[in-house]
């Protein structure tokens, strides 16, 4: 078995390094346009922690302006309403599940 001509080997390196080179380049302009597509329906939030949000998401909008900063205390009530009427000796809560 004979081995490669230098120029030979240094002619299939530089297709290989410039086909990696342009396969890297074309994921990042292709990256690069799908996510500018993607943001042209996102807008910066304010609210929670200057999240991006969906324009068409109803759902955002009426939770925000409905209970507004005051979401995370609604439901940190409401975990704690929820694990007092748990307690055993309340008698509130005759049947739980458990599993295995």
């Amino acid at each position: 078995m004979g081995s490669l001509h230098k120029w030979e080997l240094r002619a299939y390196f530089l297709f290989w390094i410039g086909g990696t080179i342009y396969g890297v380049l074309r994921v990042f302009i292709t990256s690069f346009n799908v996510t500018n597509r993607v943001m042209d329906g996102l807008d910066l939030g304010t609210w929670p922690f200057g999240k991006y949000k969906d324009n068409g998401d109803t759902e955002w909008m009426l939770w925000v302006h409905l209970f507004g900063v005051r979401l995370l205390q609604s439901l940190l009530g409401h975990f704690v309403v929820a694990r007092i009427c748990e307690l055993p000796f309340l008698g509130l809560v005759q049947y739980r599940f458990h599993a295995c």
